[in-house]
């Protein structure tokens, strides 16, 4: 299993509530894809990930500090994003079926340290082709 952690400010979150213009998203989208591909270097230079067969990807989303409960799920459009990035990085083939399990959400321990900042520690988990 290889993690890696980001985080990411509340200016570059994609989530499935916000209505953002297609200009706002799609410049969301490309920065959240370019740190993808940096962590898709990390895994394959760092832990020796590269065009592996299978994995499952799994998220841990510590939120930003603030009252209220938080719902993970609707950070699903920031992680597709970055999984796009981290598959045009060379790890996974595709992010189909066939190639990922995932990704899988779950929440954080605790809040993050920062306000206005949330961490995502991503893991890749190499699954028997």
């Amino acid at each position: 299993m290889a993690t890696e952690s980001l985080s990411l400010g509340r200016d570059y979150w994609v989530t499935a509530n916000a209505r953002f213009t297609p200009m706002v998203r799609a410049r969301k989208v490309k920065h959240l894809r370019s740190c993808g591909y940096w962590l898709g270097c990390q895994f394959r230079n760092k832990h020796g990930l590269k065009k592996v067969p299978r994995l499952r990807m799994e998220v841990t989303v510590t939120n930003p500090p603030r009252g209220g409960c938080r719902d993970v799920a609707n950070y699903h459009p920031t992680v597709k994003a970055i999984l796009d990035g981290i598959v045009d990085a060379g790890v996974l083939e595709d992010d189909d079926n066939r190639h990922l399990e995932g990704p899988f959400l779950r929440p954080g321990v605790g809040r993050s340290e920062h306000r206005g900042v949330a961490s995502f520690e991503i893991a890749l988990i190499p699954l028997p082709a």
